[in-house]
């Protein structure tokens, strides 16, 4: 019997956990926008630039060994992020090599003290990693690290607050949004996984996304049974042993299983009578970004770090995106602001995206060396506006035994022959990212198959109900 399959979520995790169960012959039916809240947004012709996930890294390696199935090897691109870091404090500009650990103890603006304290907590931490074979994307291979206290207030006690203040706090919320309260282990794995190559994918995330559900890259007629919706999940609910979705434009459709490959809060608007365990070891950061078309900023190839003891601007990272996409990019220049300023325009409720954009840009601005000046111009032009209320997840410092307890939940509902799953980089939230959401999706896949397995065996009668069989001897010749 064919089994049919929701997958609530068209980013990497659910195109992941999609083509997987595809590849073992079950017919799936993914929901959702290409890309996922990860998606990748054509800001000029032929040029994608990210939403969310923006490089990839050396140690993401199930999204390497995809790219490489899939025939996407020719696509990568290598780039050197050039940074720049900028503050109030800062006696001109300093630039580094984001993936050179030593030139960051380079740093003029750091004492010689504390360069040293940095330099030995990345030794411990890489021969930790190595000794007691860590992954950086395992629960319980993290479950190690300290997760009781603040990832703020380790990288204080190991650094000092001087090195905080002017690096580590700021390159962390530029990367999440946020630096307190999450947990230790997001800093303790990034460290573990931020070396080697940086590179991207030319075409993005969606051209990934969409490789991943396109049916010639199956063997023999397996990618027939995979169809990408196009439609916006409201509700799920159950009959029975079954599954019912509504989507936009349609009304229920019944399926035998069901991922749920999206943020948790939204899972939990359709779905909350499914949400069977506690997520409140997660939080969310939103994020609004804006890319501009800046003509004066045309030859700059770096990222821009904001540093000091506070950020004012409410920026968390500004990217000069030619230093990432080549020549083509040129005068392009995406704004991220940090969770606080998100919130305080989001929460004015406006409907004018060029509004929205002098927001951004006026934060932009502010921010010294950012290369952006003045009040918007006539001049520069606004490719787009994005709005993420789920963009970033966190594990909550002092809850990663919570985290532990999801896990387990993912195991014996699989167990109990309940076909249902949630994936997504969330589940894994030491280091949201691509590699993560991957992850997350290939092993829900596998649980929703076992769950199918478990219910064939708890359904198979045991000893005590197999029907006895009564036999009947045959007399003997001596009767």
């Amino acid at each position: 019997m064919t089994r049919n399959i929701a997958v609530i979520g068209a980013g990497p995790s659910g195109a992941a956990c999609a083509r997987k169960l595809a590849l073992q012959g079950y017919k799936v039916t993914v929901f959702g926008d290409l890309g996922g809240r990860m998606q990748s947004q054509e800001v000029t012709p032929n040029l994608f630039s990210d939403t969310g996930a923006s490089f990839l890294i050396g140690g993401y390696k199930e999204t390497f060994k995809l790219i490489k199935e899939l025939g996407l090897n020719e696509a990568l691109r290598k780039f050197i992020p050039k940074v720049t870091l900028s503050g109030p404090d800062n006696n001109g500009t300093e630039n580094y090599i984001l993936n050179d650990p030593i030139s960051m103890l380079k740093l003029n603006s750091i004492t010689p003290a504390n360069r040293l304290k940095m330099l030995w907590m990345i030794v411990k931490l890489k021969v930790n990693a190595i000794f007691h074979q860590i992954d950086p994307f395992s629960v319980d291979s993290l479950i190690a690290f300290n997760h009781s206290s603040s990832m703020k207030n380790y990288l204080q006690e190991h650094c000092g607050n001087d090195i905080f203040a002017r690096l580590l706090g700021p390159a962390t919320k530029a990367l999440t949004f946020r630096d307190d309260p999450i947990s230790v282990p997001f800093i303790k794995s990034l460290l573990l996984i931020a070396t080697g190559k940086y590179q991207y994918l030319d075409g993005g995330i969606n051209k990934l996304c969409e490789k991943m559900l396109d049916e010639s890259t199956f063997a023999g007629d397996l990618g027939k049974g995979l169809t990408l919706a196009n439609k916006q999940v409201t509700k799920v609910s159950t009959a029975g042993q079954k599954y019912l979705v509504t989507a936009s434009d349609q009304g229920e459709v019944e399926f035998d299983g069901v991922v749920f490959a999206v943020p948790n809060p939204i899972a939990k608007q359709i779905a909350p009578n499914l949400m069977d365990f506690k997520d409140d070891h997660v939080e969310w950061s939103p994020n609004i970004h804006a890319i501009f078309r800046v003509p004066s900023a045309q030859g700059r190839k770096e990222i821009v770090l904001p540093t000091g003891n506070e950020n004012s601007s409410g920026v968390a990272t500004i990217h000069h995106l030619e230093g990432k996409y080549g020549p083509n990019a040129a005068g392009l220049v995406s704004v991220y602001l940090n969770e606080e300023k998100s919130k305080e325009i989001a929460g004015q409720n406006l409907k004018d995206e060029k509004q929205i954009a002098r927001l951004v840009w006026e934060a932009a601005t502010k921010l010294p060396h950012s290369g952006l000046n003045g009040d918007l111009p006539e001049s520069v032009k606004v490719l787009g506006v994005f709005y993420r209320p789920f963009a970033m997840p966190h594990l909550v410092a002092g809850k990663g035994l919570q985290a532990v307890e999801f896990t387990e939940k993912q195991r014996q509902r699989s167990d109990e022959g309940k076909p249902i799953q949630f994936v997504g980089d969330w589940t894994k939230a030491w280091i949201p990212s691509i590699e993560a959401a991957i992850r997350s999706g290939l092993e829900g896949a596998e649980l929703l198959i076992k769950a199918f397995d478990n219910q064939v065996e708890i359904s198979a009668p045991t000893m005590s109900q197999q029907p006895k069989t009564i036999s009947f001897s045959q007399p003997s010749a001596a009767n």
